[in-house]
C-alpha cells in the first residue's frame, strides 16, 4: 500500500492504482471533467501510478493546463482522422496554421477534394474515436527513430525539423497505429473529447474547441475576414521566402543566408507600407490614421517608416502628439492615460471630438489638453502640426 495526500486528505492505495483511478474517486468534487493531475506540484498525465508519499491535485479544462491539454489531444484525433478518411497515400500535407476566435485553422494538400462531404466523413471519424474511449499511448524512442516514423507517415516537414533536434530522445504520441509528436501533455483516451466541431472555412477546416471558461460548449464561430486574410498572406510571404516551416528556416541558418533572408523579409515589408500609404492617400478626407496594439508591439517604429512612404504622396505626414513628448516616460504615461481615457464612461465624446478638430483644423492643444489632468498638460506641446494626416499610435488597448 502507498499513502497519497488527495486534495489535503490523506487516502491509500495499492501500489499498482492509477491517476486515473484516483480522479474517479473525487470526480463530484468537481465541476468539469477531470484531465490531468499535479503530483507534488508538477503535472502528470492520468495513466500515471500513483506514488508513496506524494501530494495530489487534479486539473480540468477550466485550467489552463487542462484547456491546452485538450485542444492538444483533440487536434491529434482530428490528423488520425483526416489520414484514416483520406488515406496517407494521398495526402502531401496538413497542418495547424493558426488561430481565430476558438478556431483553429487547418490546411491541407493532396490529391483530394476539399468539400463539406470531405469535413463531415472526417467529423464523423473523430466522433467514433470519442466513442469508443480509444486509449493514448506515450512511448520513448530515439530521434532518430522518430524521423523514420515521420518519414513513413510522409510527415516530411517534421522529418526536416528532427533533423535539428540536439536531444536524442523523444516522446511520441500514439491512437491505433498512428503516431505524432507533441510539446505537451495529452488525456488519457479519447472519451475525453466530447466537444468539437469541424466547419469546411475558406480553403480548409476550421476545428471549434471550447473555451476555458465554459468547457463543455463550443460557441459558433464568429469569422474575422480581416484577421484571416493578414494571416493568409503571412502564410503567403513564408512561401515566397521558402521559410514556411521552422525545419525550412534552420536550413537557410544552417546554409549562412540568413542575411539575405532578412534582406528579402524587410523588402516585402516595405512594399506592404507603401501599400497601405497609397490607401490612406486616396482618402483624402481622412485626416487621422489609428495604430492599435499591445505595449512593444512596433507601433511607433511603423508609424515611422509609414511617414517615410508618404515622401511620395501628395499628401503630407505629421508626427503624432505623443512623438512629440521628448521624455520616453512621459510620453508612454500620456499613452497608457489615452488608452484609459476613452474606456471612461464618464467622458463627454463631444467634447473629445471637438478637441480633436481643433488640433487637425488649427494645430492648437489648448481645447484638448483641457480635458487631461494637470500632469498630463504639463508635458504636452503646445501646439501640433495642422493640416496632413495625425498618426495615433499610442494606443495600449484596442477599442476599434
Amino acid at each position: 500500500m502507498v499513502h497519497v495526500c488527495v486534495l489535503g486528505e490523506n487516502r491509500q492505495y495499492s501500489e499498482d492504482t492509477l491517476l486515473k483511478d484516483v480522479a474517479k474517486e473525487v470526480q463530484a468534487s468537481f465541476s468539469h471533467e477531470i484531465l490531468l493531475a499535479t503530483v507534488d506540484g508538477k503535472l502528470q498525465e492520468l495513466h500515471k501510478k500513483v506514488k508513496e508519499g506524494t501530494r495530489v491535485e487534479f486539473l480540468t479544462a477550466a485550467d489552463k493546463p487542462g484547456i491546452q491539454t485538450y485542444r492538444r489531444s483533440v487536434i491529434l484525433i482530428l490528423l488520425k482522422a483526416f489520414y484514416e478518411v483520406v488515406g496517407a497515400e494521398h495526402i502531401r500535407k496538413v497542418s495547424v496554421e493558426y488561430a481565430i476566435a476558438n478556431g483553429l485553422f487547418i490546411e491541407s494538400d493532396g490529391d483530394f477534394e476539399k468539400t463539406q462531404e470531405l469535413v463531415d466523413r472526417i467529423k464523423a471519424k473523430m466522433q467514433e474515436y470519442v466513442a469508443a474511449q480509444i486509449p493514448i499511448m506515450k512511448r520513448n524512442v530515439t530521434t532518430d527513430e522518430a524521423i523514420e516514423i515521420f518519414r513513413r507517415h510522409r510527415m516530411y516537414e517534421k522529418e526536416r525539423l528532427f533533423h535539428y533536434r540536439r536531444v536524442s530522445r523523444v516522446n511520441l504520441y500514439s491512437i491505433g497505429g498512428f503516431e505524432d509528436y507533441y510539446y505537451g501533455y495529452m488525456v488519457q483516451n479519447t472519451g475525453y473529447l466530447k466537444y468539437f466541431d469541424l466547419i469546411l472555412y475558406r480553403d480548409g477546416m476550421m476545428l471549434l474547441l471550447p473555451d476555458q471558461k465554459d468547457p463543455e460548449h463550443v460557441a459558433e464561430f464568429r469569422d474575422r475576414e480581416k484577421l484571416a486574410v493578414v494571416l493568409d498572406e503571412t502564410e503567403c510571404w513564408g512561401r515566397q521566402l521558402e521559410v514556411p516551416t521552422v525545419g525550412a528556416l534552420d536550413d537557410v541558418i544552417c546554409h549562412g543566408k540568413i542575411s539575405e533572408l532578412i534582406l528579402m523579409q524587410e523588402a516585402l515589408m516595405e512594399k506592404k507600407i507603401g501599400d497601405i500609404a497609397e490607401q490612406i492617400a486616396s482618402r483624402p478626407d481622412k485626416k487621422i490614421v489609428m495604430i492599435a496594439g499591445p505595449s512593444s508591439s512596433g507601433k511607433t517604429t511603423f508609424s515611422h517608416r509609414l511617414s517615410i512612404q508618404f515622401c511620395h504622396q501628395p499628401c503630407t505626414f505629421r508626427n503624432s502628439v505623443s512623438m512629440q513628448i521628448n521624455d520616453r516616460l512621459n510620453r508612454r504615461m500620456f499613452c497608457e492615460y489615452l488608452a484609459d481615457f476613452f474606456f471612461c464612461p464618464t467622458v463627454c465624446l463631444a467634447s473629445i471630438q471637438f478637441s480633436i478638430d481643433q488640433v487637425i483644423d488649427t494645430g492648437h492643444m489648448h481645447h484638448f489638453k483641457a480635458l487631461l489632468p494637470q500632469e498630463l498638460r504639463q508635458i504636452l506641446p503646445c501646439s501640433h502640426n495642422s493640416g496632413g494626416i495625425i498618426p495615433r499610435h499610442g494606443i495600449h488597448k484596442s477599442f476599434l
